[in-house]
Formats: structure tokens, C-alpha cells, sequence
């Protein structure tokens, strides 16, 4: 039997074999079709270092009466040749302001290349987040460090709550 394409996924038939249950299916379908969307960044070395003076935008803020809503971060870091050095303090993804964090950076200190995927772990006090960026900074400086991070993030767009 052929995998479903793009096209059965998003416009499922009952009686399509491929697909199965339309209903069941219908979370995934409204997913691919109105929401989940995937921002991928490259961060350098000379971004890393100027992070807590120079936050870098991840996700460009959504507009009036809405809020972007991070559902899985993906951090991998390319080792070069020198770990990242830093105190308790990392620098992390937050909403712009600095808002909440979402996911501390604390990755940067592997001495090898390592990846890292996991819910965000957003406060229960995720207010000052409507039209806001997610952006990497607000920690203290690294020294040393010469790798590079990719940092991917699968998020929505919401309506801002009443």
C-alpha cells in the first residue's frame, strides 16, 4: 500500500484507504493545513558572545491581538573546538522584553556536538507576550566558545486572549 501523500493527508476521504478515519486524522490535518509553522536560525559564534548585549530575533513578532505559542525547541550545536563558559546565568529563548523564557541555552557548554529536542517550558506567567518576538539573548556574556547553534522552533500563531 503507498504512503498518503501531502494532498490525502489534508483533504481526507472516509472511504480512502490510505487515510483511514477522517476524524481520527483530523488533529494532523488541521496542523499541516492552518498552524504549526517551523522557524530554523544558524546562530555564530560572534552572535552567541554578543547575546547578552544583541538579542537575535527567532520568531518576528506576530502583529496586534496575537501571541506566538511555542510547541517544541530544538537546539543542535555544532562543536568547533572550545565549549562555551558560563556561570549559572545562560543565556536563553525568550519572549523580547525579556518575557518568559522558554529554554534556557544551557547547551553550550557540551565539548562535543550534541542535540537537544524538548517542550518549552514556559512560566505560568507568560503575560506582556502579546505581538512580542521570541528571541536568543538576555544572559550573561559567554567567554571562550567557538561553536555554532541551530535553533528550531515549532510554534503557532494564536488570537491574544479577552
Amino acid at each position: 500500500m503507498p504512503y498518503p501523500d501531502l494532498d490525502s493527508l489534508t483533504n481526507p476521504a472516509a472511504s480512502d484507504p490510505r487515510v483511514g478515519h477522517a476524524l481520527l486524522h483530523s488533529d494532523i490535518n488541521e496542523a499541516l493545513r492552518y498552524g504549526v509553522r517551523k522557524a530554523t536560525v544558524t546562530l555564530s559564534s560572534a552572535d552567541i558572545l554578543a547575546l547578552d548585549s544583541t538579542p537575535v530575533t527567532i520568531i518576528a513578532a506576530p502583529g496586534a491581538g496575537k501571541w506566538l505559542v511555542p510547541h517544541q525547541v530544538t537546539l543542535a550545536v555544532d562543536f568547533a573546538t572550545t565549549p562555551y563558559v558560563n556561570g549559572d546565568n545562560w543565556p536563553g529563548l525568550y519572549y523580547a522584553g525579556p518575557g518568559p523564557q522558554i529554554k534556557a541555552l544551557d547547551i553550550l557548554s557540551q565539548a562535543s556536538s550534541a542535540r537537544s529536542m524538548e517542550s518549552p517550558t514556559v512560566g505560568a506567567d507568560a503575560t506582556n507576550t502579546d505581538d512580542v518576538a521570541i528571541v536568543a539573548g538576555y544572559g550573561s556574556p559567554s567567554t571562550d566558545g567557538d561553536s555554532a547553534l541551530t535553533v528550531i522552533v515549532w510554534y503557532s500563531i494564536e488570537d491574544s486572549p479577552a
